[in-house]
This record gives structure tokens, sequence and C-alpha cells, in this order.
């Protein structure tokens, strides 16, 4: 999706584990690890075990973007959870940016999909027993109306866009910082047209650093806050569920 040159994205999904609670109402305990190879979550990816020449081909492509994300499998079901929801989110939150930082080159994504209509291991950013996951908040925060996001580093530097998708032009005062440090890379008020997006500011950056970037922006005397993670996979498990610790507190 850094490449692609669709004018619309007809549908773009992600994988994200549901959470432990919701996978104990249909998956028998002793089924519940490991994922792979196991019949019970292969039926409840909807796949037909009794044709498939291989088990659970979806699954492993969920435990293998884990893999790329962290740079190995976790050892228990657990901490798989928290990784393969911090995954999706990262995925959904690219999908749903680089479409609308390049407006009007790109004019729109479906996603798929909101909410699982049975008990499943899917794609969903909501679950069959209506339990979120982490994705549904990182959604919601990059489909504001008016939104500040970083795009993807080019050379050193990496640039900062505004989207204004509402009907009226908008004064907007904006801020992106490190979260270690609380260091301001850069800040400032801008107006912003009805419709439009445009880019507002950059900042150095070493490419490859791993760093949590958070941004703040107030427009009609509300404040938004997004955040961006830094650097290229694989990172530490740690790493990544702390600063998903602190993302899940921007609202």
């Amino acid at each position: 999706y850094k490449h692609v040159t669709a004018k619309f994205i007809a549908e773009a999904g992600y994988h994200g584990c549901p959470s432990m609670e919701s996978l104990k109402k249909y998956i028998p305990e002793k089924d519940l690890w490991p994922i792979e190879g196991n019949k019970t979550w292969a039926h409840h990816s909807t796949e037909d075990y009794l044709i498939e020449d291989v088990i659970g081909r979806r699954n492993t492509l969920m435990a293998n973007q884990v893999r790329i994300l962290v740079g190995k499998m976790p050892d228990d079901l657990e901490t798989f959870i928290k990784v393969s929801q911090v995954s999706q989110a990262e995925a959904f939150k690219f999908f749903i940016e680089r479409t609308r930082i390049k407006k009007w080159d790109m004019t729109g994504i479906l996603w798929w999909n909101l909410l699982d209509g049975w008990p499943g291991i899917s794609d969903a950013a909501v679950d069959y027993y209506f339990n979120k996951k982490l994705v549904f908040d990182v959604i919601r925060r990059v489909q504001e109306p008016v939104c500040v996001m970083l795009d993807e580093i080019k050379g050193w530097e990496r640039a900062v866009y505004v989207a204004n998708d509402t009907n009226s032009d908008k004064s907007v005062k904006f801020k992106v910082f490190e979260y270690e440090d609380s260091k301001v890379l850069v800040q400032g008020d801008i107006n912003i047209e009805k419709g439009k997006n445009k880019k507002i500011g950059e900042f150095f950056e070493i490419p490859g650093s791993k760093k949590l970037y958070i941004i703040e922006w107030t427009f009609d005397g509300r404040k938004y806050r997004n955040h961006y993670m830094a650097g290229y996979p694989s990172y530490e498990t740690d790493t990544i569920l702390k600063w998903y610790k602190v993302i899940k507190e921007l609202d």
C-alpha cells in the first residue's frame, strides 16, 4: 500500500486476533494454543478443514503478521493477542492515512470490516460479542473530519499533513512531539480550506529510528490526538506494548 496507484481502494483489511474473553466462549480450553495447524481455530476462521490441503492458512497469515512485527511468534496466547491487535491497528491506520494524505490522487477506501457476524477470527474491528479490538479507536481517531497525520519518511525528512473533510474552512493549531522525551519537533497555527488537505511541516528523522510520535491538534475549541510508530519491523514486543498503553490513553 505504500506504492499503490489505485484511485479508489475497493476493499482492504488485516487480521486481528479476538480477545481472550471472546475466544474462550467458542474455543475449548484444550484448543486455545497453539493456533497453527489447529482445526478448531481453522473452523472459526471460515475454513473447511475437511477439504483444505493445508489447515489454517488464514491463521498462519495472522501469525506471520505477528512475526513480521516483532520478529518471532510469542510464547503464549495472551501476548499473541496483544501483538496481533497492534499489528492490525497499525495496518488499518496506514491504509486510511495513506488514502487521506494522497487526496485527490486517491479518492477513498472501503476497509473490511467493522463487526463479525459469527464467533470468528477475522479482520473485524469489533468481534461477535461486541468486544472492540485496539484497531477500533485507532480508526476512529484517523477518521476525524479534520486530522493531522505523518507521511512516510522521504530521505531523512518526515512530512506533516492536515486533512479537512468538513464543509467549512478551519483554523488548526497543531504540535508533533516525541513520546520518550516530549521534544517538540514541529508546531504551528494554520488555516485549511474545506475539502482540502495539505503539507503543513516536516522534521528531520534518522531513517529506521524506532520512535513513538504523538500528534495533537485543536480546532473549533476541541483537542484531538493521533500517533505514529516510526522505524521498520521488527520491534521489541515490550516496546510496542508499552507504546500502545500510551496510545490507548490518547482520547
